[in-house]
């Protein structure tokens, strides 16, 4: 894992930092105690949680190659008793960009061993990176919100009082709440990140009686993306209407047509619902509306916005509330791509180039991989990297003027192998190689008949949010755990590990859903799961 932060601060008081045992102490997630025992090594107490596991490290840290105040090496190893070992060596170096702005970047290898390593490296990657990010955003909450090299560490990293928190802050623990600032309500406009930290890294898991989601949103929300909440039912009236579809192939085109805005005709009456039958509530749930929000840009995406995206997905994937995730975007365009305009800073050397493909990998595959069904709302341009992100969606609706295409022949790119893959599953080779050869825009009915649109309507926002509420009537272990297997055997051989494919299916048998449906089922009414 490597990555790199900017911190608005001296390269001397960055180091300063990086060698304070109390600032360590402060940002390192789950750090307990950090004594210095010399001035190149420190003992350490770590508690770490790793999806089910959850163990106290006991360890050592060890600085070595030193050279201040430019870079160092740091070596540690821990041990978690019957949860494993773990020993991992770190790169640090600073560059000076100006007086007052430093360049931090860090390479991490590690070794894992033990109960841990059993749960595989797509969960251990995962919570590296959380655990990276959060050291980070509080690391760099040092110098952009009161800290100053001057104070001690205790003083630049003291929490701010609690009457100026924002209630959702306010009621979440203490751990979750950081000194970079309170997060903003959902609706206020959060401030910019930068490259390396996350907006979402503090977010609570439990599954008791708070809206976990509403902490959620506010969280992740961050400049140029925002997150709100909606309500979604499969007993809204457009999905009422698809009870009643005719059988008949001949009028079935028509059907589809209603039900997701586009075309005419009278519309079929609506049905009772089995809700209204019975006199009950229609069941609503929670889906999350992620919006692409640079629209003078016509929503172009920076390198912070891939490394943000991965993080609201991530978060948004964890949230037991959320049932789906539509991402579009604002101002009449889903998006014009990446931010090509950046790429002289960001994409300029061959080892830029591979650590932006890294990022827009990690975005991507964090889309696909989320547990839950995922729509891209496709309004005006999808171009270029926009495609992948849509790509790696479950989903995409597009409204009948949308365009899309992939122009990387005219910048002499070649696409990486999962955003080609995702291309090959949807439009099969003869189509990928035109879209690539061509670097041509295609409209939304030819993207619908090559298989990269599923769903061409006048109000795909609104078809999308009655399809989202079908998905989210249903079981979420069974959405989720046919993802894996889906997406896993759609990226071809090797593409699915059998003990994956084994685990989402046995977690569907031992659960409560599980046992909970079937009563239902002998009782003839309707199944209400909660995704446990």
């Amino acid at each position: 894992m490597q990555d790199e932060i900017h911190l608005d601060a001296t390269r001397e008081a960055v180091w300063k930092a990086l060698n304070d045992p109390e600032v360590l102490k402060a940002c390192i997630p789950g750090c307990e105690t950090l004594d210095m025992v010399s001035h190149t090594e420190f003992e350490a107490l770590v508690v770490v949680k790793v999806g089910p596991i959850r163990a106290k490290f006991a360890g050592s840290v060890t600085l070595s190659e030193i050279n201040a105040p430019v870079s160092y090496r740091l070596t540690g190893e821990g041990k978690g008793g019957v949860a494993g070992f773990a020993k991992a060596d770190i790169t640090v170096s600073l560059e000076e960009e100006r007086p007052s702005l430093t360049r931090l970047k860090y390479g991490v290898t590690a070794n894992i061993g033990g109960k841990i390593a059993q749960l595989g490296s797509r969960m251990i990657e995962a919570t590296s990176r959380k655990m990276a990010d959060q050291f980070f955003e509080r690391f760099n909450g040092l110098f952009t919100d009161g800290g100053s090299s001057d104070q001690s560490a205790q003083q630049a990293y003291s929490p701010l009082p609690s009457a100026t928190l924002d209630p959702v802050a306010a009621a979440l623990p203490k751990a979750a709440i950081t000194a970079a600032s309170a997060p903003a309500p959902i609706s206020a406009a959060a401030p910019a990140l930068q490259p390396a930290t996350s907006a979402a890294t503090h977010v609570p898991t439990s599954t008791g009686d708070g809206d976990v989601s509403s902490a959620t949103v506010a969280l992740v929300s961050s400049q140029y993306i925002t997150v709100n909440l909606i309500d979604v039912s499969a007993e809204d009236d457009i999905v009422a209407v698809a009870k009643s579809a005719p059988a008949s192939p001949a009028r079935q085109t028509g059907f589809l047509a209603r039900i997701f805005g586009g075309g005419t005709g009278e519309a079929p009456a609506k049905v009772a619902t089995p809700a209204a039958k019975k006199g009950g509530a229609k069941a609503r749930h929670k889906a999350a509306l992620v919006t692409l929000n640079r629209p003078e840009q016509r929503n172009a995406v920076s390198l912070a916005m891939w490394r943000n995206l991965e993080n609201i997905f991530t978060e948004l994937g964890r949230d037991p509330n959320v049932r789906a995730i539509i991402l579009t975007g604002a101002g009449g365009n889903f998006s014009a791509g990446a931010d090509i305009s950046e790429f002289g800073r960001v994409r300029a050397t061959v080892e830029q180039g591979t650590e932006y493909e890294v990022a827009v990998d990690r975005c991507c595959d964090a889309i696909a991989a989320s547990p839950k069904p995922t729509i891209a709302v496709i309004d005006g341009y999808c171009m270029g990297g926009a495609c992948n992100i849509a790509m790696s969606c479950d989903f995409r609706f597009a409204r009948s003027d949308a365009k899309f295409g992939i122009p990387a022949a005219r910048l002499s790119i070649v696409y990486g192998v999962r955003g080609t893959q995702r291309l090959l599953a949807l439009v099969g080779v003869s189509n990928a190689k035109r879209i690539f050869y061509t670097a041509q825009t295609y409209g939304a009915e030819e993207g619908q008949a090559m298989g990269f649109f599923d769903r061409v309507a006048a109000d795909p926002l609104r078809s999308a949010k009655a399809f989202a509420g079908v998905m989210a009537d249903n079981a979420p272990l069974t959405i989720s755990g046919s993802k894996v297997l889906l997406n896993g055997l759609a990226m071809g051989p090797g593409g699915l590990a059998e003990r994956d494919a084994n685990q989402v299916i046995e977690r569907a048998v031992a659960s409560e859903d599980y046992r909970n449906a079937t009563e239902a089922f002998k009782q003839k009414r309707r199944p209400v799961f909660a995704g446990r």
